[in-house]
């Protein structure tokens, strides 16, 4: 299954996040990004009940090198979504809510805004964005 220079967007089913990652030959060339830690626990722990190896780190205070070495190993990356900034995976699944765009606030809405604009562009391939709620998209019809 190929998935280069896609966009998805959808509700959140563990079945096909787990399809699409054992649809390629490799872990590492994927990561999931969340808006927070608490995610991150919950779809490390998921996956590796689907015995998909996982990995969280955070890169401040790492060499290149240390870091190359994270990101290169054979696990999917599940990481916040600021804590991959600066990074790029072949695939990136994006999980969560973003808070901010549902405030009133423009300031906020702005920071919500560069969130996700971080999260999008970590992707080089294929990009899945799930929300673990039902809700309408502000970016697709």
């Amino acid at each position: 299954m190929s998935y280069g220079g896609t966009v998805y967007e959808g509700k959140f089913n563990i079945d096909t996040l787990v399809e699409w990652i054992t649809s390629v030959d490799t872990f590492k060339d994927w990561a999931i990004l969340c808006y927070n830690n608490e995610d991150i626990a919950w779809l490390m722990q998921t996956l590796e009940r689907y015995d998909i190896p996982t990995i969280n780190f955070d890169q401040r205070q790492k060499s290149k090198a240390e870091l190359d070495k994270l990101v290169n190993v054979n696990k999917v990356k599940v990481l916040t979504i600021w804590g991959a900034k600066g990074l790029g995976f072949p695939n990136v699944a994006v999980y969560g809510t973003n808070w901010f765009l549902k405030k009133k606030d423009a300031a906020k809405k702005h920071e919500g805004a560069r969130v996700d604009y971080v999260a999008y562009t970590r992707a080089m391939n294929s990009l899945m964005i799930l929300s673990p709620v039902s809700r309408k998209s502000k970016w697709f019809d």
